[in-house]
């Protein structure tokens, strides 16, 4: 009797995760919570990406519960990640059919059905951009141009596959953020790929340089008067051209550069964004023109002198946050109390020094 009881019990702990909460959640709740295990697409570079594409893979062989849960949410397949280094290397290695790169590109793309989908090109001077194995692979890509939600591309050098892009004209309806980096070498973009996304009628973000605005920005032809989002590092006669156009603009960070200098006549007029709540401004020069924000909430000045605050047209009565980064001081701590008491509204501020 003893040992049917312990074989009894022995039974049970083996099926007790049957009981298990997480067995009780309906598919659609599970999909919810896998979509979690994606990286936020803010913060994607070459090895997270490589983790978004393995993310719903690695999951869907956890059992077959969590497999269907997985292969019925299209947005868990919406990421598409394209680094031509990688690929190339994994084309020339993988022997196996099943891991190849082209058939798990098409399977993705089928399970992610019609979803919005969020699309990187990592592109190198090294690759071969014209090889039929890249040509099929981004055949694939572009192929589905017109469900675009987000496109990232950064390229080094004089990347082939580049060229590629060229082709999507009037292919870009649903596109709404537009992320283009390019990676320590100056090269002048194909003419097709310059006016590409002028026509994009969803776009509304344009991040055209990194984070901390290390390498300048193409020179793109967008549709300014739709975006509510830029991040720019230019010349100033691009940013004095193209930024008046930008009357929705929410949040803006540029990065004017000191040369070559706008007309003297242009100098004189005020840049006007009259719907910024955000703005951040890098290394502008002592001379550069006036800014009218009437509905500034948010300054963040980064690498100036304490002069660009005399740039400011209007009094600053909504600014509720400042944050000032490597900001020289002209009469050292007196000047920060000068600029404090003239905005009484602050209530959070950020100050950081360089070494």
């Amino acid at each position: 009797m003893d040992e049917e009881i312990l074989i009894l019990k022995f039974i049970i702990n083996a099926h007790h995760s049957i009981l298990s909460a997480v067995r009780r959640l309906p598919p659609e709740i599970l999909g919810e919570i896998f979509l979690l295990a994606l990286p936020d697409v803010d913060y994607i570079d070459s090895d997270v990406a490589e983790h978004i594409k393995g993310t719903p893979w690695l999951l869907s062989h956890v059992c077959r519960r969590w497999r269907a849960a997985i292969q019925g949410n299209p947005l868990l397949w919406s990421n598409i990640h394209v680094d031509t280094i990688n690929l190339r290397r994994r084309i020339i290695h993988t022997f196996r059919e099943d891991e190849h790169p082209l058939r798990a590109l098409e399977t993705q793309i089928t399970l992610s059905d019609n979803a919005p989908l969020f699309v990187d090109f990592w592109m190198s001077r090294d690759t071969e951009g014209n090889s039929p194995e890249f040509s099929k692979f981004f055949e694939l890509v572009l192929g589905q141009s017109s469900r675009w939600q987000q496109l990232k591309v950064c390229w080094s050098g004089r990347a082939p596959a580049l060229h590629l892009l060229s082709c999507l004209t009037d292919q870009l309806a649903h596109l709404q953020r537009l992320v283009f980096h390019p990676y320590g070498f100056r090269y002048q973009l194909p003419p097709a790929l310059g006016s590409l996304f002028a026509l994009a009628p969803s776009l509304r973000e344009a991040l055209l340089t990194s984070n901390d605005f290390t390498d300048p920005s193409p020179p793109l032809d967008l549709p300014w008067h739709q975006l509510t989002r830029l991040r720019l590092r230019s010349s100033q006669a691009y940013i004095v051209e193209n930024l008046p156009k930008a009357v929705n603009l929410r949040d803006c960070a540029i990065a004017p550069s000191r040369y070559p200098l706008i007309s003297p006549s242009l100098a004189n007029l005020p840049l006007v964004l009259p719907n910024v709540r955000r703005l951040t401004l890098c290394e502008a020069p002592e001379n550069w023109l006036k800014l009218d924000t009437p509905l500034l909430e948010h300054l963040h000045l980064q690498s100036c002198t304490d002069i660009v605050f005399q740039i400011m047209i209007h009094p600053m009565s909504d600014l509720r946050s400042l944050k000032l980064t490597n900001i020289a001081m002209s009469d050292g701590p007196n000047s920060l109390f000068t600029v404090l008491r003239g905005v009484p509204t602050i209530s959070h501020l950020e100050i950081y020094f360089g070494d």
